[in-house]
């Protein structure tokens, strides 16, 4: 797991104030890794005000125990105006989002390139 924040873009004035922090998660979780993965979202929330991301691109495998994590942290930040969102999530991670019913907190980047679609 690793922790990164992204500032907004530099302004005059005081330091620029952080827009969210980003987990991402590689490997395996489940119960046996659940608490650690509980204390890094801890760590990731400390951020005043930051939003979380948690990446998902590089989870080979993830059970119920880390989508009780997930809630736990979005419950959290949602009362103190906060969002988490999850990003990229690996084919065994999106399966159980779905499972899951949280689809909605996956994130969709717009497209940087237009669909082209063929004449019919």
């Amino acid at each position: 797991m690793t922790l990164t924040q992204t500032p907004l873009l530099p302004t005059r004035g005081p330091p620029p104030r952080v827009r969210h922090t980003v987990v991402r998660l590689r490997g395996e979780h489940d119960t046996s890794t659940v608490a650690a993965l509980s204390g890094q979202l801890a760590r990731a929330m400390a951020h005043d005000g930051a939003d979380l991301v948690i990446d998902l691109r590089h989870v080979r495998f993830m059970d119920a125990s880390t989508v009780g994590a997930i809630i736990e942290a979005r419950e959290f930040l949602r009362p103190r105006g906060r969002s988490l969102a999850l990003r990229s999530p690996s084919g065994i991670a999106r399966r159980l989002i779905e499972l899951c019913d949280l689809e909605v907190l996956v994130e969709h980047r717009p497209c940087s390139r237009p669909a082209v679609f063929p004449e019919p």
